[in-house]
């Protein structure tokens, strides 16, 4: 269950054969997950998350785990994370966060700014960006017109760049 803007789970629902258990997501300014709770509010899972993104997961015993147990896929900023590799997908990049920056360059070039790896103009502990291509303000959504058919509901801002324009 997302609630209203990009990136802001509230909760999910996991179907285990004829088992529904939903938890609740415990989250920052930047929509980073902290936690997981029960419908009892007792800790299922906790997430220790890095000014960068680097995540450990948690049972709520507080013992380490390689991954969730319980299949969630978001943490850091709202963003979607591989277990295996600790990487986020920022939808038009992938973000690193053991080196602090993205796999590539931006699409929209100088645009976003003179160095094209960045998050959020490196302050990342204030912004956040939701596609990999602008930075926007916690609780208002910044965003580019590149970024418009990943979000549900349009805008009357113009299409996309072309290819031949990303510089």
């Amino acid at each position: 269950v997302w609630g209203s803007g990009i990136d802001n789970l509230l909760a999910m629902t996991v179907y285990t054969g004829a088992t529904v258990k939903s938890y609740f997501a415990l989250t920052d300014h930047l929509r980073s997950v902290h936690a997981l709770v029960d419908e009892t509010g007792a800790i299922v899972e906790q997430y220790k998350l890095d000014a960068w993104g680097r995540t450990t997961v948690y049972d709520g015993n507080g013992v380490p785990l390689t991954k969730s147990a319980i299949g969630n896929r978001y943490a850091w900023q709202g963003r979607e994370i591989s277990w295996v590799t600790g990487l986020y997908y920022f939808r038009f990049r992938t973000w690193d966060p053991i080196s602090g920056r993205f796999l590539s360059n931006d699409p929209i070039g100088i645009s976003g700014g003179l160095n094209q790896y960045i998050l959020a103009g490196n302050c990342v502990t204030m912004f956040r960006d939701p596609f990999g291509l602008y930075m926007g303000a916690p609780g208002a959504e910044t965003w580019h017109p590149m970024a418009k058919e990943e979000w549900v509901g349009g805008w009357d801002e113009p299409s996309p760049l072309p290819l031949s324009q990303w510089g």
